[in-house]
């Protein structure tokens, strides 16, 4: 995998907008729904192997 050089004239630094605070609300509840999904088949995943052992 090579560096990216960039070209004399341009400029590649890339700078973030603020968000909203409508913005925040929606990613915080995609994320919370994805962390509770992830920790509900972890909990599955855990008690089907204590049932093996």
């Amino acid at each position: 995998m090579a560096l990216i050089k960039e070209p004399k004239n341009i400029d590649l630094n890339i700078k973030s907008k603020e968000w909203s605070e409508k913005d925040l609300k929606d990613f915080r509840a995609i994320m919370k729904k994805i962390k509770s999904k992830k920790k509900a088949g972890k909990s599955v995943a855990a008690s089907r192997r204590k049932k093996a052992d």
